[in-house]
């Protein structure tokens, strides 16, 4: 079991999440729960854009997927066309509902 944390937030970002075939033997949840806290710090920092927050939050399929759901959802969405940049769900949801979706995602994991 991976019991160690990145040092950095650019660590996370460069390194791919393993598809979940060669994570067999690793702790299935420990690669997105260590992307959720690089997410939360993220979105703690007011000097953070929503590019930054957009391209952490894709490097997870699932956390993404979410994302654009949101987005998507009758709730959010104001025109007709379907959101398919993660920056503009990011923008139409918001830091604070990202980071809800972030928590939602680490319980869940």
């Amino acid at each position: 079991m991976i019991t160690t944390f990145p040092e950095s937030l650019e660590e996370i970002a460069v390194t791919p999440i393993p598809p979940e075939e060669e994570t067999r033997d690793l702790d299935p949840g420990m690669g997105r729960r260590m992307l959720i806290v690089a997410l939360e710090a993220l979105l703690n920092d007011p000097d953070s854009s929503i590019q930054e927050v957009a391209d952490l939050l894709g490097l997870d399929g699932k956390l993404r997927d979410k994302a654009l759901l949101w987005a998507n959802s009758p709730l959010f969405r104001r025109r007709r066309d379907e959101v398919e940049d993660l920056a503009t769900a990011v923008r139409i949801l918001g830091l604070r509902r990202v980071g809800w979706l972030c928590r939602e995602m680490a319980v869940a994991a």
